[in-house]
């Protein structure tokens, strides 16, 4: 008998191209379709069929330098927080878990980020992505 299960942020977690990132404090998923009208010209009422899906979303990450002197949000910022030209197929692969057997993973590109400090607060930094193609895995939406 299956019992009933409520999953909370403390399950979950990001990885970007493999990696993962170990101090988030959050992120966020949106997904959504076109509706494309279909309606004929004597129809008494409107009709639609779906059309392209679209996914995007955001994090949030401490600004956390490891024990080996690395910057583990440096996956998130690098394509924004730069003195170089990006080249427009940059992408990294992002998976959103919230445990290992429900996840979202896909081929982004990072669009914007943001590097907040605060003086009673951790330095955070805040990344938007878009998904470019069909998602590789959507166990989290699974049934």
């Amino acid at each position: 008998m299956a019992s009933n299960r409520y999953y909370t942020g403390i399950d979950g977690a990001l990885l970007v191209n493999g990696t993962r990132i170990a101090k988030i404090v959050s992120w966020q998923l949106q997904s959504s379709a076109e509706v494309i009208e279909t309606t004929t010209v004597n129809a008494q009422a409107r009709t639609y069929v779906f059309g392209r899906q679209q996914w995007s979303g955001s994090c949030v990450a401490l600004y956390y330098e490891n024990a080996a002197g690395t910057l583990d949000s440096q996956l998130l910022v690098a394509n924004t927080l730069r003195t170089t030209t990006l080249s427009p197929t940059t992408t990294h692969t992002i998976e959103l878990q919230l445990t290992s057997s429900r996840v979202f993973e896909a081929t982004v590109l990072i669009n914007s980020s943001i590097v907040q400090a605060s003086n009673d607060a951790a330095v955070e930094v805040s990344i938007d992505f878009t998904v470019t193609g069909l998602p590789i895995d959507a166990t989290i939406g699974a049934v």
